[in-house]
């Protein structure tokens, strides 16, 4: 390792402090979609305001989730009143995280139909589109 890469403390002294640590867009795009699965609001904080996260955003706002916009670093997302189970193709197809809203759609609508995820050469062999229902679908 180089010098600049890690921080070397020598000495007796206790180390207290804090230290900001930045969003995690992956983890932020999993629990934005995670929010459809609840029906009172949910505040999502230290959210970096990055395209992806404004992507899946967009995606949530297809199927009728209220949802301001990330540039604060706060992202309120209001899902009481979904009005769709299938979110827009357009919006899916930007963003491959937008496949992680097919789980709590199917738990909120009992149904999800989204169309394969944009950029993603792994699922471009199945069909244009996947509907999932509860009844036809086992989930153990």
């Amino acid at each position: 390792m180089t010098r600049a890469s890690y921080l070397a403390v020598s000495g007796g002294a206790t180390l207290t402090g804090t230290a900001p640590v930045g969003g995690a867009k992956n983890a932020v795009l999993a629990l934005l979609a995670g929010c459809l699965t609840c029906a009172s609001p949910v505040t999502l904080t230290n959210v970096p305001c990055l395209n992806d996260v404004i992507a899946m955003c967009d995606v949530l706002r297809s199927v009728g989730a209220v949802v301001t916009s990330p540039v604060s670093g706060t992202v309120v997302v209001d899902a009481s009143a979904l009005t769709s189970h299938a979110p827009n193709p357009a919006a899916v197809q930007k963003l491959r995280a937008s496949f992680f809203t097919a789980g709590p759609l199917l738990a909120r609508t009992g149904r999800c139909e989204i169309t394969s995820p944009g950029a993603c050469w792994a699922l471009r062999k199945i069909p244009d589109w996947l509907a999932v229902t509860s009844e036809r679908t086992s989930f153990r």
